[in-house]
């Protein structure tokens, strides 16, 4: 660890000089309603004796920052208004400190009101707008169907993806959803997304998101920020108390849905409470929300019920902020696997088919609680969770592996099949290596529970602060098991057949601290250094207890099962990790700002340095006691460069990082183990690895301009692993059995460049194209063969995506026209592999038409075309087509809908992967096509106001 001691000190006498008359200091200015605490937009005017300075406009998102120059001593009025609110005012004073900046809070409280003439005005909603580093999007822009829920929104937003719950936009991953800025269900984005009713959406932001400290500890770097979706209610939906409940049922097969929101608001307190019960995947189908693209179909046949309970409790004049969530989900899977999968060897490939049914049954509680203070000399906070499971899984899985190609059946496993019901011929039988049979059955439990903290305390007269993070965590995992097995051969006298019992439990204890001291020297050309010291200690306990119990020679009598201790799979272990740390970061900005043509740029350089210790220590015994230890030194060092120039009509920023990191194998790798609990798969270890180095680069270009709308975003990352870890796997072909090894090699590298566009094409703003053009590149290596020499094995993928889309919507009309395209091609060196060429292609229109008798229709059509697969059940066409018809009651409080899902019943989910030892095809079950009859009510109070 010489070298950050090293580097410490050369930083500490870095010659900081900090002589200056006059300074910069800065108030983040943030506008709210008194009442409901919703930011606002309005204006915030800079005053100094009687002259104005300056005003500045918050626009939606509430805030603006307000440069103050001048000596240390010298006072400044600032005045907040806002239309329909009456105006608040603040005093600054310029500290004769290292303190660059400080936030503040306008409580406006809102106007007597005015009676005003009759006034009728027609103008277009603009989508989206661009507020500093923020996207706004104004939901009442966007056409959606009766009862939609938020996920149908956020579909329809330019430069945003939703896929599986997760939220993509302008390329990069959004961690978490927000709620009028605060937490919502512990971050979790799916809740809110199935739960959130559309129509109490006012606007939808996203940005990088601030600590909740960063009032003390600076303005942080875009890249330091997680990016968030800030869902931001209308007014009447910010006070008062609303619900939102749905009931349904479908044919065939007795299909229901049902489930229901709360939400209560006060000046002071958010409560939400959600319940959901269904039989339909938990999944809003895409006739019901008129999403672009469809619904993607989820894998299984499930049945859920969840439900929890989500609160904030927080009064601006006191320091004190609590908020948490319960959520408790019962569910139950059924599911279906079917996959065809290739491997590569030298001597010539290998072929296998594999049909699983898996049921499964869980219990779920997951709880998060955050108790926060904030004072403006230090900042607390701590988080307890805890998070429970238990389950129950049963198995059954039939495999056939065969030495060469068993041609293309008029099924999906038609050799599989015809191998289980004894009609093979002679020349299928002829190509078998094995037939695998196994029955698996269990329960597993789960629990995790701890807590994470944060202190920062403020140092007196400077913007210097220290900080403190302390964390726990237990968790154990336990699960039992009973498997039957049985492997049939071309010659019956080498089948096996065997029953085994696994009991497993493994808790582990967790326990971190960290010291942090950040130290602020502003300049005077507007620049700024910062230096961060971290030390930091983390300590691991992990008990590890594995029996493997199988079926006693001497038992015969069914009656009575004679189990006895495999002493060869079964362990007891012990594994102690302690990690000790430094890490030095300097940061220097650079802001350049054009009061006349309201503009400026920033700059921001990054470089850290962490030099990182571990001792690991494992104890292991099973058939004798092993005990082996390792102590690693390594230094990770990261670059960050970002710059932003933003005027009032655009913003551009260009992002650039590079970080390398080194880990260590496991220490059970070091260990004399041959683990055979799996007839076909045996696992050996490796004394003789090295560690791994991975490096990673990311380049970012994002472009708004707010007069034309138009939105562009590019991603390029790259990655190299050096001496990357892999399971070498060993084929011997006359048993089927496979035998794996960890071993290092080099080659293996990716990239990924992703191009986001979008624009409105008429001065209306009715008509918007957007395109998405991914292009993705691997090179994936690594060892496979059937003799006792490893042979290295090379596939490369390209992969060229294009999402494009044009959408046109107007007076309750809304129509979506688009194309997903994807080209996969798979090449190697090696003389026997075959390029493939695989083609997907998805056509889509969707529509939202307003009909007769205030009824709504909305439909979509999602083409799948596919070519170029193995299996030639893949390579076909099918047609998914949903529809639903809605018709609002009582002044659209109650919203009957008729949903039809799947109407063609064509839909086939299936997925494809291809690397280094084999390519992949799978089939999995999933929903089919069903009628529901759904009714909603929705119901809202509201306390008067004076």
């Amino acid at each position: 660890m010489r070298v950050s001691y090293f580097v410490i000190l050369i930083f500490l006498f870095l010659p900081f000089q900090l002589v200056a008359k006059d300074k910069t200091f800065g108030v983040m200015a943030h506008i709210e309603d008194a009442f409901t605490h919703e930011q606002i937009e309005g204006s915030v005017t800079i005053v100094k004796g009687d002259s104005i300075i300056r005003t500045l406009s918050t626009y939606d998102s509430g805030e603006c920052y307000l440069p103050l120059n001048g000596a240390p001593g010298s006072r400044f009025k600032c005045i907040a208004t806002a239309e329909d609110y009456e105006s608040d005012s603040a005093v600054f004073v310029i500290p004769d400190s290292r303190l660059e900046r400080i936030n503040h809070v306008f409580l406006l409280n809102k106007a007597r009101k005015r009676e005003l003439e009759e006034l009728t005005v027609t103008a277009t909603a603009i989508k989206m707008v661009m507020n500093k580093d923020t996207i706004i999007y104004n939901a009442d822009a966007f056409e959606l169907s009766s009862g939609s829920m938020l996920d149908a929104l956020v579909r329809q937003l330019p430069g945003v993806e939703l896929r599986n719950g997760v939220i993509k936009v302008n390329g990069r991953y959004v961690s978490s959803l927000l709620l009028n800025g605060e937490d919502f269900f512990s971050g979790d984005p799916s809740i809110a997304l199935r739960n959130l009713p559309a129509f109490m959406i006012k606007n939808v932001k996203v940005y990088g998101k601030e600590s909740d400290h960063a009032y003390l500890t600076g303005k942080e770097s875009e890249e330091d920020k997680p990016l968030v979706m800030d869902v931001n209610l209308k007014r009447e939906y910010a006070v008062g108390w609303t619900a939102n409940i749905e009931g349904g049922y479908g044919v065939p097969d007795n299909k229901y849905r049902g489930r229901g929101f709360g939400l209560v608001f006060s000046d002071n307190l958010r409560a939400a409470l959600f319940v959901n019960a269904n039989n339909i995947n938990d999944k809003s189908t895409a006739g019901s929300d008129g999403a672009w693209g469809g619904s993607s179909a989820m894998s299984g046949n499930n049945s859920i019920i969840n439900g929890g309970v989500d609160y904030l409790f927080h009064n601006k004049a006191k320091p004190t902020k609590i908020n948490g969530s319960v959520v408790i989900s019962r569910d139950k899977q059924e599911m279906l696997t079917e996959t065809s999968r290739q491997m590569f060897f030298q001597s010539g490939d290998i072929w296998q088919q594999q049909r699983e049914q898996q049921s499964e049954r869980n219990f779920s509680v997951d709880t998060k609680h955050t108790i926060a203070i904030e004072n403006p000399t230090h900042y607390a906070v701590i988080t307890p969770y805890l998070f429970y499971k238990h389950g129950h899984s049963d198995v059954l899985t039939n495999s056939l592996t065969m030495n060469s190609n068993p041609g293309d059946g008029a099924r999906r496993l038609a050799a599989l099949d015809s191998i289980l019901i004894g009609n093979a011929t002679d020349l299928l039988k002829s190509r078998v290596d094995n037939l695998y049979r196994r029955i698996a059955g269990g329960s597993n439990e789960q629990l995790s529970l701890g807590f994470n903290s944060e202190m920062f305390f403020q140092i007196p007269n400077s913007p210097d602060n220290l900080g403190l993070e302390l964390s726990g965590n237990y968790y154990r995992q336990w699960h039992r098991s009973d498997v039957a097995y049985d492997i049939e051969y071309p010659d019956p006298n080498g089948n096996i057949s065997n029953r085994q019992q696994n009991p497993y439990s493994a808790p582990v204890y967790n326990l971190g601290a960290a010291l942090r001291y950040r130290l602020e020297f502003p300049e005077n050309n507007g620049g700024k250094f910062s230096l961060l010291f971290t030390a930091k200690y983390n300590f691991d306990n992990t008990r590890q207890k594995n029996e493997w119990l199988t079926l006693a020679d001497q038992a015969s009598n069914h009656d009575l099962i004679m189990m006895e201790l495999d002493p060869v799979n079964s362990y007891r272990r012990r594994e102690i990790i302690h990690k000790p740390g430094t890490n030095v970061e300097l940061e220097y900005k650079l802001t350049k700002s054009n009061q006349a043509a309201m503009s400026y740029t920033s700059y921001q350089f990054k470089v850290s340095v962490e030099d990182s210790g571990e001792f690991d220590r494992l104890t292991n015994r099973a058939l004798e006691e092993e005990r082996v230890s390792r102590f690693s030194n390594y230094i990770s060092p990261k670059f960050v460069f970002n710059c932003a120039h933003m005027t009032a009509q655009s913003r551009n920023s260009i992002t650039a990082t590079y970080a390398w990191r080194q880990n260590e194998a496991p220490l059970t790798y070091k260990l004399r183990y041959r683990y055979t609990s799996d007839p076909l798969n045996i696992y050996l270890p490796n004394d003789n690895l090295s560690r791994t180095g991975t490096h990673n680069a990311n380049l970012t270009y994002t472009l708004f301009n707010n007069r034309t709308k138009r939105q562009l975003g590019l991603n390029f990352t790259w990655q190299l692993r050096e001496n990357a870890l892999v399971n070498a796997r060993y084929y011997d072909r006359e048993t089927g059995v496979s035998t794996w090894m960890p071993m290092n090699i080099n080659g293996n590298w990716n990239t990924r460049t992703e191009l986001q566009y979008s624009r409105p094409l008429d001065a209306a703003r009715r008509f918007e194209i957007s395109s998405t053009t991914c292009h993705v590149f691997e090179n994936n290596v690594d060892y496979s063969s059937t003799t006792d020499n490893p042979v290295r094995s090379n596939v490369k993928n390209n992969i060229i995506a294009e999402r494009l889309r044009a959408d046109w919507q107007n007076n309750g009309y809304s129509v979506s026209v688009g194309i997903t395209a994807q080209w996969h091609n798979a090449a190697s060196a090696r003389s026997d592999f075959k390029t493939l060429n695989l083609w997907d292609i998805l056509p889509v229109l969707s529509a939202i038409v307003p009909l007769p008798w205030k009824l709504q229709l909305t439909s979509d059509i999602t083409t799948t075309i596919r070519y170029g697969y193995n299996e030639s059940s893949i390579n076909k066409s099918f047609v998914l087509w949903n529809a639903s018809l809605s018709k609002g009651l009582l002044d659209d409080k109650l919203t009957v809908k008729l949903t039809a899902y799947d109407i063609l019943g064509q839909v086939q989910p299936f997925t494809s992967t291809v690397n280094a030892q084999a390519i992949t095809e799978t089939y999995r079950t999933t929903l089919r096509q069903y009628v529901m009859l759904t009714l909603s009510y929705r119901l809202n109070l509201h306390p008067k106001r004076g």
